[in-house]
């Protein structure tokens, strides 16, 4: 220990500073590496849990506003707008099933693919009966079109029940 205490006071400052730089540089290059870790994993989890929900949110709601847009629809008289509001659920249906897409293309994992085979069981059998209520209620069969409809409500609402879990 004597050649230490034989160095200059400059050099020992220079020495002591070089180290704390050194420790400071690795301090600053760990810490860059964790931020860029917590950054990755957020992007997954953004990307496999709030994707899913906000595609699950959006099939849900385009399928609910089928409802709406087919009872207004079997409701009304006027049959001008009676063929608007086919064409509006008949697109309600198509944006349902885009949504229904994404979520699907999201849900390929451990339990969310179990929840998702159920749901997907679920909007196949909801979404033919549906078009086919529509066509009939564009070829002003409402009765029959109203029957289809109800017949299924309560797979309909199952359905709505698995979207919302």
């Amino acid at each position: 220990m004597s050649w230490f205490n034989n160095l200059k006071i400059q050099v020992k400052l220079l020495v002591a500073f070089a180290a704390v730089l050194g420790l400071t540089t690795i301090v600053a290059f760990v810490g860059m590496r964790e931020l860029q870790s917590g950054a990755d994993r957020s992007a997954a989890m953004y990307s496999q849990n709030v994707k899913g929900v906000q595609a699950s949110l959006l099939a849900n709601r385009w399928y609910i506003s089928f409802a709406r847009d087919f009872r207004s629809a079997v409701l009304t008289e006027d049959v001008a707008k009676r063929a608007s509001l086919v064409t509006q659920a008949g697109n309600d249906l198509d944006a349902g099933a885009k949504a229904f897409a994404e979520l699907e293309a999201l849900a390929s994992t451990g339990e969310a693919a179990e929840q998702f085979a159920d749901l997907k069981q679920h909007v196949e059998t909801t979404t033919p009966t549906r078009r086919k209520a529509l066509e009939l209620l564009a070829q002003g069969k409402k009765d029959e079109a109203w029957k289809l409809e109800s017949d299924h409500m309560p797979t309909v609402v199952e359905q709505n029940t698995l979207f919302d879990k």
